[in-house]
């Protein structure tokens, strides 16, 4: 099975992190089972405050699995790191609990990575359960694309700048600026040189910021459209104060408040409001005609009502979860120096 108990060094540590996703972190944690072969895994379960028995059937099913409890919902970065400090191996799985892996395309990522020492992270196409594929590889954002995904220009043209990278299915791994975190295998070096996860990002844009710090250390992001996971989206979302939709512009907006000049960052938060009125009024159409879809519409007039109601600039740090928050203000920071990031790794 895993290898909690066993004294050779493992071959790859899986960390999982899960909130209130008993069922699904069951069918991952089987799928991580199924899929370890002749190869030595240890698997990690860091586990954000789940109130559905996660943490028991994990510790009932799965006894040789380690196990975090955290007493809150620390959020998907800082519960990573802990999951990372707590295993060994010298290649790391990141697993969300919402996925299914198979033993081919595991073996496949850690060949692929074995073999191309440069390479600090590797990831795969995510399926989702009806068979279409989910973006798994992109270009970190600039001040074009933020212009043309806020504004909804991306329609008009494909050779308009995008941040989702294309691909043909015969393809090669080949390199990117960064990887769907749902599935990366990552070097523990790699890891080590930037300090892991940024615990400031709670969720959503925490594997970009991660690839981008790994990227400028020198490592290689790679992608390979031969290997794939069932990606279920949203397991361990359930209910919370804060929508995808305001964390998924929070993370936008503190890529380019951290990496980038005031000035560009200051326009992204203009490009944030005007695409939020924008999708105001795409959204109020949209009621017209799809009285079926209310709720889902409700929800994204809400998300986009709470984007410009914070004073675009997000000043006052918008709740998330139980407590947990992604500050973004307008100071520029630099990826942290190697030597410094590697003191609390070590």
């Amino acid at each position: 099975m895993y290898t909690r108990e066993r004294s050779e060094q493992p071959a790859v540590s899986v960390i999982v992190v899960s909130h209130n996703a008993r069922p699904l972190l069951r069918d991952c944690l089987l799928s991580v089972k199924a899929a370890q072969g002749p190869r030595h895994f240890e698997v990690v379960v860091a586990d954000n405050a789940s109130s559905d028995g996660s943490l028991e059937m994990c510790r009932d099913e799965f006894p040789d699995v380690q196990t975090i409890e955290n007493h809150e919902n620390l959020g998907f970065g800082m519960a990573n790191n802990q999951g990372i400090r707590a295993s060994r191996a010298e290649l790391v799985l990141l697993l969300n609990s919402d996925t299914v892996v198979s033993a081919e395309s595991v073996n496949r990522l850690i060949e692929q990575i074995l073999c191309r020492p440069g390479v600090g992270v590797l990831g795969c196409r995510a399926i989702r359960p009806d068979g279409s594929e989910q973006p798994s590889c992109f270009n970190f954002p600039s001040l074009k694309t933020a212009i043309v995904e806020r504004l909804l220009l991306y329609g008009l043209s494909r050779k308009l700048p995008h941040t989702v990278m294309e691909y043909h299915a015969t393809d090669g791994p080949f390199e990117c600026d960064w990887v769907l975190g749902a599935c990366m295998l990552v070097r523990r070096a790699a890891l080590e040189a930037v300090g892991g996860f940024d615990e400031s990002i709670w969720m959503y844009g925490e594997e970009m910021d991660l690839c981008y710090r790994i990227k400028a250390a020198g490592w290689k992001i790679m992608f390979d459209p031969h290997a794939e996971i069932i990606h279920l989206g949203g397991g361990s979302w359930g209910k919370r104060a804060c929508s995808p939709t305001v964390l998924k512009v929070l993370g936008l907006l503190y890529f380019f408040v951290k990496y980038r000049s005031w000035g560009i960052a200051s326009l992204v938060r203009i490009l944030i409001a005007a695409g939020a009125i924008l999708r105001i009024f795409v959204w109020m159409t949209a009621l017209v005609g799809k009285r079926d879809e209310r709720k889902s519409i409700f929800g994204e007039l809400r998300a986009n009502l709470l984007i410009l109601r914070s004073g675009v600039g997000l000043r006052k740090s918008v709740t998330a979860g139980r407590g947990h928050f992604l500050n973004a203000k307008l100071t520029r920071r630099r990826p942290p120096d190697s030597s410094a990031s590697l003191r609390p790794w070590v």
